[in-house]
């Protein structure tokens, strides 16, 4: 990809509710997770850090708030799909 927004881009499709309405509007910066360490990913405590950090982020909307309106819902096969478990507990 030429950049991050065109990384983004390539997921948006898979961002959606139940119902189908896509949600993904924004992305940030990239984060590295270096400063929290080693070990960060298999941390037993809680890793509200990272969370706030990527607030501090600055983010970039990916289109204007009234394209959003008008965008279609993701089909029915796209939503059974994303339904699907890969490994049962």
């Amino acid at each position: 990809y030429k950049n991050i927004r065109e990384l983004v881009m390539s997921y948006f499709h898979e961002y959606f509710l139940d119902n189908g309405k896509k949600t993904l509007r924004s992305y940030s910066k990239p984060l590295n997770l270096n400063i929290f360490g080693r070990c960060w990913e298999v941390e037993e405590k809680d890793l509200w850090k990272i969370d706030r950090e990527l607030d501090k982020i600055k983010h970039y909307n990916i289109a204007p708030k009234i394209v959003f309106k008008n965008l279609r819902k993701a089909e029915k096969i796209e939503i059974k799909a994303g339904k699907i478990i890969e490994f049962k507990k």
